[in-house]
């Protein structure tokens, strides 16, 4: 599993932001999840609503709008 974010060339390094995004994030609601799938062929990503919102809210906080 591999995480990829995105970010301007002057971005310090991410990998505690990246860190903590699978730590408190995926681990909590996709592997801990029984519903949730353990595979996702073909590169489709995680399909997970907590995941997703729990990601959108965070990178918020990293990166406000605006700055």
């Amino acid at each position: 599993m591999k995480f990829v974010m995105l970010t301007d060339t002057k971005t310090s390094n991410l990998r505690v932001v990246l860190h903590q995004i699978w730590v408190n994030l995926y681990v909590e609601y996709v592997v801990r999840n029984p519903l949730a799938p353990v595979e996702h062929p073909g590169g489709l990503g995680v399909n997970n609503e907590l995941f997703e919102m729990g990601l959108d809210r965070f990178v918020s906080q990293v990166f406000p709008p605006g700055s």
